[in-house]
């Protein structure tokens, strides 16, 4: 299979390394514009330079690179899987999303990765939990494009945040 991967960053890093090991390739990794040059074999800074070959795009960059860039890579036919859910609480976003998806003919998997509990309350709200409390931390740059942005000097922060 030839995935191409959304971001470079720590789990962008972690989802290659795994992927490879199973015997995948990483023909693409698409990157803000600015960023391409360090990789520039590799790395593409637009949707439309995305080689044809590729089978399915990941998103480890977040909420604000699957609004940017989901909806042109779904409209050219290449399925997406995120872990960036918060991002469809925007009605916006899901509707662009879902709109190329059926343009397209392609899939958006939305994978419960970052919040990999998830499938395990799933499972157990069939007994008897009253209530949950959820502690995301990560560091401050990663609650970009997040309602955290709104409540949060991001920019001015060193350590990391918690909601």
């Amino acid at each position: 299979m030839k995935i191409g991967l959304i971001g470079n960053g720590a789990i962008a890093n972690f989802a290659r390394q795994e992927l490879e090991k199973r015997g995948h390739t990483i023909v693409a990794v698409l990157l803000r514009a600015e960023k391409v040059s360090q990789n520039p074999s590799l790395n593409v800074g637009k949707v439309s330079d995305l080689p044809h070959s590729i089978d399915v795009m990941i998103d480890c960059a977040g909420h604000t690179a699957l609004a940017a860039f989901g909806p042109a890579i779904l409209a050219r036919g290449i399925d997406v899987v995120t872990v960036s859910l918060g991002a469809l609480a925007d009605a916006d976003v899901w509707e662009s999303l879902t709109a190329a998806a059926k343009q397209g003919g392609s899939t958006l998997h939305l994978a419960s990765g970052a919040i990999g509990a998830l499938d395990c309350l799933q499972a157990a709200r069939v007994g008897t939990i009253d209530s949950v409390t959820y502690r995301g931390r990560k560091p401050p740059q990663g609650w970009k494009g997040s309602p955290a942005e709104d409540r949060l000097d991001l920019d001015a922060m060193t350590t990391g945040a918690e909601v």
